[in-house]
């Protein structure tokens, strides 16, 4: 139903302007076409020309791996916009395959609510809603996420190990999803997920070309021109992981790279994994949440990629089922913080004089949030 007015009254996100899926189309379809999609001016011209808008009006570049390819081609080979249309159909359905696994995952029938309401406040989320309407990829990841455990949980582990592999679409945000994987069903399943991962890497390489050059142009070119992209710079409020949160309180402004990514979720995981020993068999909900959350605060990741916090849904249900209201009222109001749309930070920022720090307001919501996880889990 929510759909179905967002359409007839052409309202956000099913109105928006898909710009971020629109470069993830150019490029593949640059590469089906026999160029490389990892030549920052050429996307950028292409995608520009598609929207309208005026040469140089937005910084972008592909810089989805080679395994991105094995999820694209089959919208590389539609027509723009009719594959933007189709991706946003997927994103939906994604959003359903959340709500699904939060109504069922490490729950007993008989504490299972209607899931539709689940379903519902994913779409409304202003969060979710800004991430459809870019095009992004966070809620196609917890669509993965979610049917991977669906089809884990009945016995499918080869359906299950290809789709959390499709994670891989975003490395950095694949890490903590492997991690949880291997938690939650033992070193087995990483492993098969992590294969799948390699395959699906080794398969779109050679649909580029020669996989080994193709592999050494796509690190070179995510090292060179990564960071000449405007968003993905840390002095830009949108990154919410904590170099963000000590440029804002006026530390030096850390660039992450990929050493840098590796070496923090390294600890990190080793902290979370010190806590699953202490802790005799945490539920999987919380080691999925745990691993979320702290991965996002690890890696340097952007707004919309705070999507991947609907896969906490499960622990918030369970805290419910506990009657941990307390635990439970904390924890959504740091994700109704974190959801707030950034116009209204600014506008509360301009009219109560407050420091500019105020729009790092995700990154330290998500280090609240990550905190209260580590520290506050119930027994």
């Amino acid at each position: 139903a929510l759909v179905i007015i967002q359409l007839v009254c052409n309202l956000p996100p099913i109105a928006g302007i898909h710009q971020d899926f629109c470069v993830y189309h150019a490029g593949v379809e640059s590469a089906w076409c026999g160029g490389s999609p990892y030549v920052l001016g050429r996307i950028q011209s292409t995608a520009e020309q598609r929207l309208g808008s005026e040469p140089g009006g937005f910084p972008c570049g592909f810089f989805l791996p080679p395994s991105s390819f094995i999820v694209l081609a089959p919208f590389a080979v539609l027509t723009w916009p009719l594959a933007g249309h189709l991706w946003l159909v997927l994103s939906i359905l994604c959003a359903v395959a959340c709500g699904s696994l939060a109504h069922a995952f490490g729950r007993p029938p008989a504490n299972r609510p209607r899931w539709g309401f689940v379903v519902a406040a994913v779409l409304l989320c202003p969060l979710v809603q800004r991430s459809v309407s870019l095009g992004q990829t966070p809620l196609f990841v917890c669509g993965c996420v979610a049917l991977g455990q669906r089809a884990f949980d009945r016995g499918r582990p080869i359906l299950g190990s290809a789709l959390w592999a499709m994670t891989a679409i975003k490395p950095h945000l694949a890490l903590p999803l492997l991690a949880a994987a291997g938690f939650i069903g033992g070193w087995r399943r990483a492993v098969g997920i992590g294969f799948a991962m390699g395959l699906a890497w080794a398969a779109g390489s050679v649909l580029l070309g020669n996989p080994i050059s193709v592999s050494l142009q796509y690190f070179e070119h995510l090292r060179d021109s990564h960071k000449a992209v405007g968003f993905n710079r840390i002095e830009n409020d949108q990154i919410v992981s904590w170099n963000r949160l000590l440029a804002a309180s006026g530390g030096p402004a850390i660039k992450l790279g990929s050493l840098g990514l590796i070496v923090g979720m390294s600890v990190v995981l080793s902290l979370l994994w010190a806590l699953r020993i202490r802790r005799a068999t945490p539920p999987p909900a919380w080691i999925l949440a745990g691993c979320v959350a702290w991965g996002l605060f690890t890696i340097q990741a952007h707004g919309y990629e705070l999507v991947l916090l609907t896969l906490t849904a499960p622990y918030l249900l369970r805290l419910y089922d506990r009657k941990c209201y307390a635990d439970l009222a904390v924890l959504l109001g740091v994700l109704a913080v974190i959801s707030m749309p950034r116009e209204v930070v600014v506008r509360l920022m301009l009219a109560t004089s407050a420091p500019t720090a105020i729009l790092s307001y995700r990154a330290g919501a998500l280090a609240v949030f990550c905190a209260h996880l580590a520290l506050r889990k119930p027994r």
